[in-house]
Order: structure tokens, then C-alpha cells, then sequence
């Protein structure tokens, strides 16, 4: 057999050589040019993103070349000179259909081309439609292109979201374009407005930027899409390429609370949640871009992952991240709490970090673990038992319990989940789902329970298993955002408060998070009323409405929570047990930043800004204290860019901290 095999190659090679030698002229790389333009056969309009393929004539026939023709419905291509065919071959999606030249529906009648040396042949093509798919009168068409804004080339698997103008509350249709970047969807009659959504883009390489239609920003604007019975409406995109990324490297240590370096301790840079919880907002899920889902050691299932790394044997690490977005850090080692940057132990409350260049001093200080026994243990799960990946947190429910305080960890690949190491005690169970579901308590048998107060407490004494969370997915269904700051009574931001925008009827159709500063912003949310279930740890919940009128897009909706009388530990009522003073945010700033900072027992106060040379630029708070955690803004519009220090000082303690304005 594999003497035959090698007898019918080489017979093969030789009959191959023959043939080629028995060739016309014009075959050993002597070059001509074929060019033309494809147009519409009844608008004269150009047809891009056709192919133009050459079938060589002669003793042996092969397909050679092809070409796809341009924006203008041009093509030009340098071929060996020689006889060919030319077929057209558009897309599937554009209903054209192919043709031979010249407009011949099959090979045995094309004209053939004749490619000499040197010389230029034009030869073009004129298509025609095939018929529309029968479709009933309540039915119409849209379709179009997605190009990029300056290069023209097609933009594949872009999802362009269809809204219903006229319905109050419904899912949007959707189609995804091609390789040609074309897309077609059958759709009610009715207005709509369309958005091209192009995949999230990933985090080394620039993307393009989604746009409404037609080129605008804001759905307020957006052109009506008017789709009417058996009718073709054309919306083509062009989108904006977003700039190419840069890189800047962030430096920091991890130690331990008595500052000995932790070696080997991982350091994971994530998307925010915020940014995260609108990963299905309102793409489908699973769009975000691979390569971010990551295992840490002892402690679980990191998703939105953008670097991680371990630190060198002085507690070191060094990262390298673009510039110009925002980032949550996070730092763990088996033994350790760990802990999200700055010093919280809540990944509600994890400060945003904002890359405006080369960054150090995002350091972490981690504790032993606590030695206790107890352990609380479940599933998160959604209504069809499937399992969801997701942060835990765990409230301690009365700030009296012994060595107490809020802990978290994340859940398997399954949504499985255990915290260890607990002091006896009631507690509250938090899950927060990394994408595509809202966050809810732990309540027996319960799903999407968003307020605290409604939740049931676990007695952890032991090792306590079968507490499984129950959530609900997010139903987004429009194009709104709900959009405010939420407070105390004193005007002081609260940050880490859910805000749920939902039906009347239960569903779940946005979820947004306070910053730092307190703002939140929910997305994808339908006209009509809406009730807005606001609930932070330590706070009463508010319950509101909020409505959207026909055709309003946009709304305000600020907030003033009022603390619960219960004795529930809350990061922004507690009692700190030191003084500290946390690094500014946003850090580096224009031309405002917020400067954060605790007091544990009654003391005179003094924050001070000064430059590199120690001269005094503004004293932000010269007074006595009483203990809790304060908030100061400072304002350097009158200032030249630079480095600048500020120096808390509080009784015996005292710490300067370094902060940068850009401008």
C-alpha cells in the first residue's frame, strides 16, 4: 500500500509538470491587472465586501486569485497574465445574487478575460436582488454595514440591539454582523432605536466605541428607525476606533499587620464591580474577553481578572496595566485575610484606583487568619439551580462579637463556596454575582432578597453548610440610566450602596454601586415606573419610584439613607480602632481629589497640604474630632502640576502621604 501511495504521488508531480508545461504564455510571473467596480444592477449603488474570485483557463484549471472589493464597490488585483473567468460572490447576508462575468449565471456561458503584461483590464459587474422571504404585514427588515470610522474595512461580531420605541418594557432584538460586517434582522413594525455594541474590548489592545444611530452618543439623539410592513430599512454604522491603550506600571508590597514582607502572595488587578455588573448590559453574556478568569490559590474564583502576579521575597510585586481606566486590588496568601485595596475588608467599599500613569505605594497589609473553627459553607444559585460565581461577604449582625468583622472570599468555577476561620457569632450572608445577576442575601429558600433587614442571620458555631444564596438574574430591557449621589443627612457620601432598579412586577432590570464619592449609575433600564430598592449594611433601606417618560432617556434620582438602629457592624458608621489617614482619590488628580480619614478617639486634628519643600499650601482641617471616618475634598485649580504631601496629624500619631496633580 505505501509503495502504491508513493508511485501515485510522484505519477502526480509528473502529470503536474506536464500540464504546466503545455501552459499558454504568460505563466512564469509576468504580471497584468484586473480591476472594476460591483454595483447595484437598479440603484447603480456600489456594493462592498464582494468577492471577486479568477478561474485560470487552460489545459489545467485552478482557481488562482480573489479579491474583495472596497466601500466604493472597487476591486484591483495583479494576476499572471493569462485567460480567466471572474465570478462575483457577495455575501450570503446581502440577498445579491453571485454572477459570472459578464452577467452570465453559470461558468459554461462566462466571457472569458485576457490578462497581457503590463496592461490593465477592467472588468465589471452589475448584481442583482434575489426576492425577499415572504414575511407576513406585520413584519419588515432591517439591515446594514458596521465599518471601522477610518479605515472602512468591516467590523465583525458586532451586536446591534434593536429598542422598541413604543413598549414600555421588552427585550431587545438582536443581530450580530458577519465578516463582512453585515447584519439583518426581521423585526415588528414599529419604531426602534439601534445601537451597534461592539465586543468589549480586550485589555491589551484598543477596541471600537459603541454608537446609537445614527453616529451619536446618547439614545436621546438616537435617528428613529422606522420599520414598516415587508419594508427594508438600510442603518449603517461607523464606529469610532477607541485610542491606542497605554501602558503604565504599578509597584507595591504586601505585608503582614507587624510589616514583615509576605513572599509569594498574590496580587490580582481586576475590572471594578461596577464595570463588572454591567458586563451583560445589555451584550449577552459571555461576551466579556477570555483569558480573565483566574483560580487564586486558597481563596477561589477571581473573574474580570486583568493582571495578577506574586510577590518577590521583599513582599514586592510590579505590575504592568493601561493607563486612563480604573482597577480593584485585591491581595491574598493562605494563612491571610485578604484584602482589597485600601484596607477594606468589604469589596463593596474597594477604592477604585485610576491609572493615569506610572503608579507605586498601592501596598497591602494583610492579617493572620483568626483561629477559630467555625465556618459557613453553600451555594450560589440561580432560579434553575445553576450555579453562579460570585463574591461572599459576611457581616457579623452585632458589633459586640469578639474579634468580628466583615469577611469575604469567593466562590468555585460552581458557585460553591466556604469562609473559614469565623468567631462564633449571627452573621449575614451577602453574595455578589460577578456578572449577569443582581446581588442578594442569604434567606432559607429565597431568591433575590436585596435588603439586609430581610435577610435571614446564620448562627455560625461550628461548621455550618447548606446556606445557599439564591439570586435572580438581571432582566435588562431598555436603554434608560437612573443616575444620582446617594448621602447621610449631613451631606457625607455613602459609599457600597446596591442600588436595584426593578419591575412592579419583581424583576430585577439594573443594578448599579456608590463610588467613593457616593454617586451610582444604573443602565438598561425601560420607560415607565420603576421602584428603586436602595440598601446598605448599617442603613435603613429606602424603597422609591422613579418614572421614565416616553422618549426620556436620562434621569436624576439623589438619595438620603438614614443609619438603622440595629447594632449591625457597618464599615461607614463603624468605630475605628486606629487613627489613619488613606491615600486621595482620585490619585493622580485634576483639579479636585477626596482625602479620607479615621479617627479612633476624641483628638485635635490637623491635615495639612505642602509642597516638595515643605511650605504650607492649605490646612484642610485644624479642629477636635470625634472618633469615626471623615471625608475632606481638596481643591488644586490654583495650583501648578506637581507632587504635593499631606500630613495627618492626630494626637501622638502622625503620617504624610504623597498625592499628584496633572493638569
Amino acid at each position: 500500500m505505501l509503495k502504491r501511495t508513493l508511485l501515485s504521488a510522484a505519477l502526480l508531480l509528473v502529470v503536474t509538470a506536464m500540464l504546466f508545461a503545455q501552459l499558454p504564455p504568460g505563466t512564469t510571473g509576468v504580471k497584468g491587472t484586473l480591476e472594476g467596480t460591483v454595483l447595484d444592477d437598479s440603484t447603480q449603488a456600489p456594493i462592498p465586501h464582494v468577492f471577486i474570485v479568477f478561474l485560470r483557463s487552460g489545459m489545467m484549471s485552478m482557481w488562482t486569485n480573489g479579491v474583495m472589493t472596497d466601500a466604493a464597490g472597487h476591486y484591483a488585483v495583479k494576476v499572471d497574465t493569462g485567460v480567466y473567468l471572474l465570478r462575483a460572490m457577495p455575501s450570503p447576508w446581502s440577498r445579491y445574487m453571485p454572477e459570472w462575468y459578464d452577467n452570465s449565471p453559470d461558468s459554461a456561458n462566462a466571457m472569458p478575460v485576457h490578462v497581457t503584461e503590463g496592461a490593465t483590464l477592467v472588468a465589471d459587474f452589475g448584481l442583482s436582488k434575489g426576492s425577499e422571504p415572504p414575511l407576513p404585514e406585520s413584519k419588515g427588515f432591517v439591515s446594514g454595514t458596521v465599518l471601522d470610522g477610518l479605515t472602512l474595512k468591516p467590523i465583525p461580531w458586532v451586536k446591534i440591539l434593536f429598542f422598541n420605541a413604543n413598549a414600555a418594557t421588552a427585550w431587545p432584538m438582536k443581530a450580530t454582523t458577519n465578516g463582512d460586517g453585515y447584519y439583518e434582522a426581521v423585526l415588528d413594525t414599529g419604531v426602534y432605536i439601534l445601537k451597534a455594541q461592539p465586543p468589549v474590548p480586550s485589555p491589551w489592545q484598543g477596541g471600537y466605541k459603541a454608537e446609537w444611530y445614527d453616529n451619536v452618543d446618547d439614545p436621546a439623539n438616537a435617528t428613529p428607525v422606522h420599520v414598516r410592513p415587508k419594508e427594508r430599512f438600510t442603518a449603517d454604522f461607523k464606529l469610532a476606533p477607541l485610542p491606542q491603550p497605554t501602558i503604565a506600571t504599578v509597584e507595591g508590597t504586601v505585608t503582614d499587620t507587624l510589616g514583615n514582607p509576605l513572599r509569594r502572595a498574590a496580587v490580582v488587578f481586576m475590572r471594578t464591580l461596577q464595570e463588572m455588573s454591567g458586563w451583560s448590559m445589555p451584550i449577552d453574556p459571555g461576551m466579556a474577553p477570555s483569558g480573565e478568569h483566574f483560580t487564586v490559590d486558597g481563596f477561589g474564583d477571581c473573574r474580570g481578572v486583568l493582571w495578577m502576579g506574586w510577590t518577590d521575597s521583599n513582599g514586592h510585586y510590579r505590575a504592568s496595566l493601561l493607563s486612563g481606566r480604573g482597577y480593584a486590588a485585591m491581595a491574598a496568601k493562605r494563612g491571610y485575610v485578604p484584602e482589597y485595596f485600601n484596607n477594606q475588608d468589604n469589596p463593596k467599599l474597594a477604592d477604585v484606583i485610576k491609572l493615569n500613569g506610572d503608579t507605586t505605594g498601592i501596598d497591602f497589609s494583610l492579617a493572620p487568619v483568626p483561629t477559630f473553627t467555625n465556618s459557613t459553607s453553600g451555594t450560589v444559585k440561580d432560579t434553575v439551580g445553576q450555579g453562579v460565581p460570585s463574591r461572599i461577604v459576611v457581616f457579623p449582625a452585632q458589633h459586640k462579637m469578639f474579634h468580628a468583622k466583615v469577611r469575604f472570599g469567593h466562590t468555585d468555577s460552581t458557585g460553591a463556596y466556604t469562609i473559614g476561620n469565623l468567631p462564633p457569632g449571627k452573621y449575614f450572608v451577602l453574595a455578589i454575582p460577578f456578572s449577569d445577576y443582581a446581588p442578594a442575601f442569604y434567606k432559607a429558600g429565597a431568591f433575590g432578597v436585596m435588603c439586609w433587614k430581610d435577610a435571614d442571620t446564620v448562627a455560625v458555631d461550628g461548621a455550618i453548610t447548606g446556606i445557599d444564596i439564591g439570586v435572580v438574574a438581571i432582566k435588562w430591557m431598555g436603554v434608560a440610566q437612573l443616575h444620582g449621589r446617594v448621602t447621610t443627612s449631613a451631606g457625607d457620601p455613602i459609599e457600597g450602596v446596591s442600588m436595584y432598579a426593578a419591575s412592579t412586577g419583581g424583576d430585577v432590570l439594573g443594578y448599579g454601586l456608590t463610588d467613593q464619592a457616593g454617586n451610582y449609575a444604573i443602565d438598561g433600564l425601560p420607560q415607565g415606573t420603576l421602584r428603586i430598592v436602595s440598601d446598605c449594611e448599617g442603613f435603613t433601606a429606602a424603597e422609591n419610584t422613579a418614572t421614565f417618560g416616553s422618549g426620556e432617556f436620562s434621569k436624576q434620582f439623589d438619595l438620603v439613607l438614614l443609619p438603622s438602629g440595629t447594632t449591625f457592624v457597618s464599615p461607614p458608621t463603624r468605630v475605628p480602632d486606629r487613627f489613619a489617614v488613606e491615600q486621595n482619590y482620585p490619585n493622580p488628580f485634576n483639579p479636585t481629589t477626596a482625602i479620607r480619614y479615621q479617627v479612633s478617639a476624641p483628638s485635635h486634628v490637623r491635615l495639612v497640604v505642602y509642597d516638595l519643600v515643605g511650605r504650607e499650601i492649605a490646612t484642610l482641617v485644624n479642629e477636635v474630632k470625634a472618633p469615626g471616618v471623615y471625608t475632606v475634598a481638596f481643591d488644586g485649580s490654583n495650583l501648578p502640576s506637581g507632587v504635593y504631601l499631606y500630613k495627618l496629624t492626630a494626637g501622638t500619631f502622625s503620617n504624610v502621604r504623597k498625592m499628584v496633580l496633572t493638569k
